[in-house]
């Protein structure tokens, strides 16, 4: 069983752990929320958060919603993916980020991550995200 683990943005850093949404007392409006392992609890940016897809690149590096990997595969041209939610399939998804010039949806041209990652994760890196790296998406 995989460990939940979110991560988001508070203006400043990356701050990763339990992710909720907490109505304010002055408003009642909903805030985002991450509340690290140390009990510390902080507001993030809620457009941020991402949640671990319970995968690693070949770096052993954990794969977030949001992240964008390289995948250079036995001879192919790299080619870049973002990885994401896919409220239509329930499940992790990745987009080929040549796709995107094509159609604003993250939805479209998307396959469930579980059927992919067997064969090409250990020819993947994480080389930035969509939040601190957005030209990789160009």
């Amino acid at each position: 069983m995989r460990k939940t683990l979110f991560r988001g943005f508070d203006g400043q850093k990356w701050v990763y752990g339990y992710y909720q949404q907490i109505k304010h007392k002055s408003n009642n409006e909903l805030w985002d929320h991450i509340t690290t392992t140390d009990i510390k609890t902080t507001v993030v940016l809620g457009n941020t958060v991402g949640q671990y897809t319970g995968l690693k690149d070949k770096n052993k590096v954990k794969i977030f919603e949001g992240d964008i990997i390289e995948l250079c595969y036995k001879g192919w041209d790299p080619h870049k993916k973002i990885f994401g939610w896919s409220n239509h399939r329930l499940a992790f998804s990745i987009t080929n980020i040549e796709d995107l010039k094509f159609n604003d949806i993250l939805e479209i041209q998307q396959f469930p991550a579980e059927n992919w990652y067997k064969r090409f994760l250990p020819y993947t890196e994480v080389i930035g995200n969509i939040h601190d790296n957005p030209e990789l998406m160009k």
